[in-house]
């Protein structure tokens, strides 16, 4: 699997990821069960600049990183979905609760999916 997904595929499937966030969000908001999430991760804050150096950081990941960074675009495409949830509600739409987990939503799935796949490819437990 790892080999079929190309670079540009890496970027469709982080499109994707941030097309079907935006669809559950819109349809959570018209009438589902959800949270607005003024803090980062687990409600903890961290300023009102923290979405744009979020942002900026993953961009410049994408870029500074040599080699292997075509999982970055789903943790990329997952952030500039939270992000653009603070300019629209004024914090991120969750609306994913199991158990005692905190709430989360598609794109804060897609960020750690994104960071874990590119942290085990830099220690070599993803093939080639």
């Amino acid at each position: 699997m790892w080999r079929v997904l190309g670079r540009y595929n890496w970027i469709v499937l982080g499109i994707y990821g941030f097309l079907t966030d935006r669809i559950c969000k819109y349809v959570v908001l018209k009438g589902g069960t959800y949270i607005i999430n003024e803090g980062v991760s687990f409600g903890v804050s961290l300023g009102k600049n923290t979405d744009y150096i979020v942002v900026v950081a993953m961009f410049l990941l994408l870029w500074a990183t040599l080699g292997e960074k075509r999982y970055l675009w789903l943790s990329f495409f997952g952030a500039l979905g939270n992000v653009l949830d603070r300019w629209l509600y004024g914090g991120v739409v969750d609306y994913i609760k199991i158990g005692n987990f905190p709430w989360f939503n598609v794109a804060d799935f897609l960020i750690v999916l994104g960071l874990c796949l590119w942290a085990m490819k830099q220690i070599g437990l993803l093939p080639e």
